[in-house]
């Protein structure tokens, strides 16, 4: 996304000042002149147009982050529902990134139950013998998960 102005302009309000473009003598030289002295003027005028690029580009960026917003907002994500004591399964991410897994080996670990809602979709997970999981498990990583009986 172009701000169309470069990143020191908005910093720092002022063009980068290479050994080249010093050609006036230093502001406090200036001061001693008054306002009537042209080259104070000048860089008067080039403050002010500073800002006004500042405030266009920040006007532009709320724009841009208004569109964003908007677009995120109109995404359809489901959120699974989960209740406590269901049984899940839980997307091994540090196996899935470190590519720690075999060819056909499952990435999905458990069964765990829902020990309890912590946030809005993050959840304490437990072990079937009861042992909570000492960290939070984001819902994206969570899948219900249906427990069979022998006899079925």
């Amino acid at each position: 996304m172009a701000i169309k102005t470069s990143p020191y302009m908005l910093v720092y309000e002022k063009r980068v000042t290479l050994p080249s473009h010093i050609e006036l003598p230093a502001l406090k030289i200036l001061q001693e002149y008054g306002k009537d002295f042209e080259p104070l003027q000048v860089c008067m005028n080039e403050l002010l147009h500073l800002e006004e690029s500042q405030n266009k580009s920040y006007q532009y960026l709320q724009k841009r982050n208004a569109i964003m917003k908007r677009w995120f907002d109109t995404q359809k994500v489901t959120l699974n529902i989960f209740q406590e004591g269901d049984t899940v399964l839980k997307w091994d991410v540090d196996r899935s990134r470190a590519k720690k897994h075999k060819k056909f080996e499952s990435l999905w670990s458990g069964p765990y139950l829902i020990a309890g809602h912590a946030r809005k979709n993050a959840f304490k997970l437990a072990k079937l013998n009861g042992w909570e999981l000492p960290i939070l498990v984001n819902g994206q990583h969570l899948k219900h998960y249906k427990l069979t009986q022998a006899g079925e």
